[in-house]
C-alpha cells in the first residue's frame, strides 16, 4: 500500500507541474486502496471511489487511501 501511495503521488505531481497549452493548469485526485482477499471486486471499486470522493471534497489535488 506504501508504495502505491508514492507512485500515486508521483503521477499526481507529475500532472500539476505539466505545462499543458495555453496555460492550463490540471490537477487530480486519487483514492488509493488494496485488494483484500475474497474481496468483491464490485467492493473494491465503491472502496476506491469513495476514497476518490473524499479527496475532491477535502480541497482536491490529493491521495485519499481507502
Amino acid at each position: 500500500m506504501e508504495k502505491a501511495k508514492i507512485v500515486a503521488e508521483k503521477i499526481r505531481g507529475i500532472i500539476e507541474d505539466y505545462n499543458f497549452k495555453n496555460g492550463l493548469k490540471v490537477t487530480i485526485s486519487l483514492g488509493v486502496g488494496e485488494y483484500k482477499s475474497n474481496e468483491n471486486i464490485d467492493y473494491l471499486i465503491i472502496r476506491l471511489d469513495k476514497a476518490m470522493l473524499e479527496a475532491k471534497s477535502k480541497g482536491r489535488n490529493r491521495i485519499i487511501s481507502a
